[in-house]
């Protein structure tokens, strides 16, 4: 469909945390075959230009105090020459926000995992598992759980393959998001302090995470030993995963990142909108659930640990997890895209 343009627009950056940019590319790239391909964001950092320039994906920002009026303009006169789903990604967008995009003639996706803002979309994306009761008004098309999980390539390709099991062997990958403002990384390491049973904990975090520094000297003087990664690009994510024998990680796209690989994996609620997919990946046997660690709530890793030596549990959350992403969420989204552009 040459005359079609999908526009994205995802509020993120290495400022304000990318997990919407990072599922925002990641459907961009499933679609990309149904015409040109573009995503807006308020900021120009160098990890979304690298996510873009892998996926051959348009990107444009518009500087300055007048970011919504020069979208809303881009959006009309893409509008007036062709077919257009512009699909946004971000809590800002209020059903009066959503009526004023509509008025330019386009088609409207929302990926969406709080229920909570008022739609007037044409369609509504969800990670988890969610029923459209749970949104309002009624009647608005929901496309949501394992069948539609936002994945890259390398994740989506693996998800359909079986997975290997092998045993523990102490090298762990930890990852609760990009600022974890609870230090629950902290927790973990300390609870692992002197141990002899693991032999390296790979921390995925950012230079948003507020509390690097004490983290950095923390593993400074520990044993074992702690590795810190930053703005990995897709390759360098996926091996990190494949590399180690056991995960622990927020109920995020970073979860079902590891699942498509096929690894144990212990996972928690660290943010308000993780709740549904937290109890979606739990209710299927894909995880185990470490609970809600946005408040005071302590965990005892070392215990919970104790499921990556379990082997008979270990290999049913393998299996779980290999009927649980089958790989073909792309050729999902390219009907409904293609049904929304007819």
């Amino acid at each position: 469909m040459k005359n079609a343009e999908i526009i994205f627009r995802a509020d993120g950056s290495t400022e304000t945390g990318l997990g919407h940019i990072v599922r925002s590319v990641s459907l961009a790239n499933m679609v990309a075959s149904l015409g040109t391909v573009t995503l807006i964001t308020q900021s120009d950092d160098d990890f979304t230009a690298r996510l873009t320039s892998a996926y051959k994906i348009n990107q444009l920002t518009f500087s300055g105090g007048r970011f919504e009026e020069d979208f809303f303009r881009y959006v009309s006169a893409i509008a007036e020459k062709r077919r257009v789903i512009v699909v946004l990604d971000g809590y800002d967008f209020d059903q009066a926000y959503q009526i004023r995009l509509k008025s330019s003639g386009i088609k409207l996706v929302m990926i969406d995992d709080l229920q909570t803002l008022g739609y007037a979309c044409d369609a509504i994306i969800n990670p988890a598992e969610i029923d459209s009761t749970e949104y309002y008004p009624a009647g608005i098309p929901v496309f949501s759980g394992k069948n539609y999980t936002l994945l890259r390539p390398l994740f989506l390709e693996a998800a359909s393959k079986p997975k290997t099991f092998r045993e523990f062997q102490g090298k762990l990958f930890v990852s609760f998001g990009a600022s974890d403002p609870g230090n629950k990384t902290l927790e973990l390491l300390e609870a692992f302090k002197d141990s002899a049973e693991i032999e390296v904990i790979n921390v995925l975090t950012s230079e948003l995470n507020p509390h690097l520094a004490s983290l950095t000297a923390f593993a400074a003087t520990a044993t074992p030993s702690i590795q810190f990664h930053q703005n990995l690009d897709e390759a360098g994510l996926f091996k990190l995963i494949s590399d180690c024998d056991g995960c622990i990680t927020s109920a995020s796209t970073i979860a079902s990142e590891v699942i498509s690989i096929g690894k144990p994996l212990i996972c928690a609620i660290t943010a308000e909108n993780q709740q549904a997919l937290y109890e979606s990946l739990v209710k299927n046997g894909v995880c185990t659930g470490a609970g809600d660690l946005s408040g005071t709530m302590a965990v005892d890793w070392k215990i919970l640990t104790e499921t990556f030596r379990n082997v008979a549990a270990v290999k049913e959350q393998l299996t779980q997890q290999h009927h649980y992403l089958d790989g073909l969420s792309a050729e999902r989204y390219i009907h409904l895209f293609q049904d929304l552009l007819a």
